[in-house]
């Protein structure tokens, strides 16, 4: 009989140390779990315990409500900036000192042609998210242009800030002009993107539509004329014939103006120039002597102007006066419109000093003059102290009567002179007008050649002085004494088309030195023009009046717009973007800009205090133009004190507002204000902007971040 034995799968003692390995093994994991939930439990308990207390140590109360129940709005800073010429965007620097402002931007861009111009594709900058309002539909203009080409025929190239003289006959262009010329620019393109400044001298018989013949100076800036048959394009422009001398590029003779010096600006034409208005400040006189601003002066034709008067008694043959605006010495003409009260004297009238103090026996000067032994005309020059009168005009008859309007000119070839030559005249570049002898030229070196600067001024030859100047100029002399030759081309057009944009954004901050850009949707064509400005006290929720006339645009002809408005405490915005014109009545201006071709920037606000029912407003003008107008609310509500009576900083984080009365929630606002240990900070007004009802009691409950809130009832009275 065979006996079969049963075999086990492991020993017992194998089995036995597998137990004890699995039993360790899930002691081990158990432990490690333990030990880290444990760490990672006692690390939150710890976090929970920590804000506990913290939230503890936080105590923060409501201690009044201030209700605000209408607004006020203000201006909040603002900036502006123009491009003229092809751009694919235009930015503006904007500061603002109040938080919570809404920031308006308004965007004018234009394209050559008929086509409308790329619209603004999106604003940035200042860490603003911004919107758009409204764009107004294209406005397409027709400017006019005469093309006028200058050859200069010397073997010299003229001078940078050259100041080329140009003559034409109004007439013939009588149905582009406006009825005193102040439409007229002078420009380096047909486009006149690239204004230069300019001065109308005069006119025959006056200046209008019906003149046979106009002067003007035109500063040719950086453009100059080659030599030896060098050709120059310039253009007069006719702007729309509601535009007005801007009394920077394009200016007049200061007794042309309705208002004497109201549209001069020899100042940006010339290289030295003062008029009647001119500042005394400005002037050295000689001992004795006194220079005052006179009023109600009889000046040329009759007319009554301001003068520069100097006058006094001082010693013979000295330095009358010096204006202190130094010049480059180098080849210069100066010219000025003067009238002596004592032409039996010799009187200095105008010339160049090579100090800008009048002193004696220190400077070097030459001048013509009137009067000297009774005579007409009179050349003087002082070396260091040595008045010479190497010309008089003794052959030319006795001196003119008291208070006659003369013009006196010194021409001073530059640094290399050999001589210099002068005249005084009645008539300005007729030299023999008034007497045959009454021009000479000074064959001599003129004593003021070494000199580093140049300073007009005068050489007085007697003691006794008197003397009116309604101006005096300083332009740079021509390549070898002539004056570069003009020739009128045919009268052409050009075609503009503009639009105008309003943007907004609110800022929950002040803003310092924002860079506010605004990108085209595409680069437009011709020139650019940006304005931006903050509005505090506005309703940062729902910011702009709701009345269904609002925005208002128009783009036409005459541009204007009618609104209306449902709120009584709003301010109103008005912008245009036109030929001409001005802000309209009744608003503050903010920009009242001239920007070439004719894409002028007129923007304002006013405020009001009652709705406004079918207010119409306008540019003012005849001319094309794109007008935008709109109002913003003011906000209202409740100005929230919280006073920190804890051991921590607070900060608070959520406003919300119940009217109880009527038992409706109202609005609530996330907020960041920190009130600091023992201090009281605001929670204003537009941060939770809503319309307080009287009578009504409003709950005001504010959080903190670490959760703590404050509940707080008042009544609205």
């Amino acid at each position: 009989m065979v006996h079969y034995q049963k075999r086990r799968g492991i020993s017992e003692v194998v089995a036995v140390l597998l137990m004890l390995a699995i039993v360790v093994t899930l002691g081990v994991l158990i432990y490690s779990f333990a030990s880290g939930g444990m760490n990672s439990l006692s690390e939150n308990y710890a976090t929970a315990m920590s804000v506990k207390v913290k939230a503890a140590s936080e105590k923060f109360t409501v201690e009044q409500v201030a209700f605000a129940f209408t607004g006020t709005l203000s201006l909040d800073g603002s900036s502006t900036n123009e491009v003229g010429g092809a751009s694919s965007s235009i930015a503006a620097t904007l500061s603002t000192t109040s938080i919570d402002d809404v920031v308006v931007a308004y965007v004018s861009a234009a394209d050559t042609g008929a086509t409308a111009p790329p619209s603004v594709s999106g604003i940035s900058g200042g860490g603003l998210t911004w919107n758009h309002r409204v764009s107004t539909s294209a406005e397409t203009y027709t400017e006019y242009y005469v093309p006028i080409t200058l050859t200069n025929s010397q073997t010299s190239a003229t001078p940078s800030s050259f100041q080329q003289m140009v003559t034409w006959d109004p007439a013939t262009y009588s149905t582009y002009e406006a009825s005193d010329l102040g439409n007229v620019r002078f420009c380096a393109d047909s486009a006149c993107v690239s204004p230069l400044y300019a001065w109308l001298e005069s006119c025959t018989a006056s200046c209008g539509t019906s003149a046979t013949s106009a002067t003007a100076w035109v500063n040719l800036g950086s453009h100059t004329i080659a030599a030896n048959g060098g050709i120059l394009t310039i253009y007069m422009v006719f702007e729309p014939t509601a535009t007005e001398f801007d009394g920077n590029y394009w200016g007049e003779a200061p007794s042309l103006s309705p208002t004497y010096a109201q549209y001069d600006n020899g100042a940006n034409v010339f290289a030295a120039y003062f008029n009647g208005n001119t500042p005394t400040s400005g002037f050295s006189v000689y001992t004795g002597l006194a220079v005052v601003q006179a009023t109600g002066v009889t000046g040329p034709g009759a007319t009554t102007i301001n003068a520069i008067e100097i006058s006094g008694t001082t010693g013979a043959h000295t330095p009358s006066f010096a204006f202190n605006q130094a010049l480059t010495n180098t080849g210069l003409i100066t010219e000025s419109n003067f009238a002596s009260e004592d032409p039996n004297d010799a009187t200095g009238a105008n010339g160049f000093m090579s100090n800008p103090t009048a002193t004696f026996g220190t400077m070097n000067g030459i001048s013509v003059g009137e009067g000297d032994g009774s005579d007409y005309f009179f050349m003087g020059t002082d070396t260091a102290g040595t008045v010479d009168i190497p010309i008089d005009g003794s052959p030319g008859g006795g001196a003119p009567a008291a208070g006659t309007w003369l013009y006196g000119s010194v021409t001073y070839p530059g640094t290399s002179a050999t001589s210099w030559s002068a005249y005084d005249s009645p008539t300005l570049y007729s030299p023999t007008a008034g007497c045959a002898a009454c021009t000479a030229t000074d064959a001599a070196a003129p004593p003021i050649t070494g000199a580093a600067n140049l300073y007009l001024g005068a050489i007085g030859g007697s003691s006794a002085v008197q003397i009116y100047y309604n101006f005096m100029r300083a332009r740079a002399y021509p390549p070898a004494g002539v004056m570069p030759a003009v020739a009128l081309g045919a009268t052409s057009s050009t075609t503009t088309t503009f639009d105008l944009e309003e943007w907004y954004a609110t800022a929950s901050s002040t803003l310092t030195s924002a860079l506010i850009t605004a990108t085209l949707s595409s680069p437009d064509s011709a020139a650019t023009w940006i304005a931006v400005f903050g509005i505090s006290g506005a309703n940062t929720a729902s910011p702009f009046d709701p009345n269904v006339s609002l925005p208002a645009t128009s783009a036409a002809t005459s541009p204007s717009t009618t609104m209306s408005t449902s709120d009584s405490s709003d301010v109103l915005l008005y912008a245009c973007a036109a030929g001409g014109g001005s802000v309209a009545p009744g608003f503050t201006s903010v920009y009242s800009s001239a920007y070439p071709p004719d894409q002028n920037e007129y923007v304002g606000y006013e405020g009001v205090s009652s709705t406004q029912t079918g207010l119409v407003t306008s540019c003012g003008t005849s001319s094309y133009g794109a007008e935008i107008t709109d109002a913003m609310i003011a906000s209202t509500g409740g100005d929230v004190y919280v006073r920190n009576a804890g051991n921590i900083p607070t900060t608070l984080v959520t406003v919300y507002v119940t009217d109880v009365t009527s038992g409706t929630f109202v609005t609530q606002a996330a907020i960041s204000v920190t009130v600091n240990v023992g201090s009281f900070a605001e929670i204003p007004h537009n941060s939770a902007a809503f319309t307080p009802s009287h009578g009504h009691t409003y709950s005001f409950t504010v959080t903190s971040s670490l959760g703590n809130s404050v509940i707080y009832t008042m009544e609205a009275t």
